[in-house]
């Protein structure tokens, strides 16, 4: 796979502005690249490793300017739920990588939809 330089460009503004979004509501940074670095032609299981590493990276620094203030408790279960949906969603990845790239935009805008919803409710 080889972007580029205008994918390349295109690819930081939509992490930087996922990072901002990521900052002003407390969630949402897969929620926006993701279809966006898709859409721009990178691969599904790039756009992931991509996207979970930038946001381990705020959510890290995030938690050390926060560090006296941070619910430990609820960390801790919310690390328990995390822990699992990732082995899920590793799996699922997996599956579906090798689809057409019309198969897989219409599975992660699937999946984004179902987030959604669950956050409303």
């Amino acid at each position: 796979m080889t972007l580029d330089l205008s994918q390349h460009i295109l690819a930081g503004v939509i992490i930087f502005l996922a990072g901002i979004v990521q900052s002003a509501v407390g969630f949402g940074y897969a929620l926006f690249s993701t279809p966006l670095l898709v859409w721009i032609g990178i691969p599904l299981h790039v756009v992931i490793t991509v996207v979970a590493t930038c946001a381990l990276i705020q959510g890290g620094i995030g938690v050390r300017q926060l560090r006296a203030t941070a619910p430990w408790r609820l960390s801790v279960i919310a690390t328990g739920v995390r822990m699992p949906s990732m082995i899920i969603g590793v799996f699922v990845l997996k599956r579906i990588v090798d689809l057409r790239a019309d198969q897989i935009r219409i599975i992660v805008g699937c999946m984004l939809c179902l987030l959604v919803a669950v956050q409303f409710f």
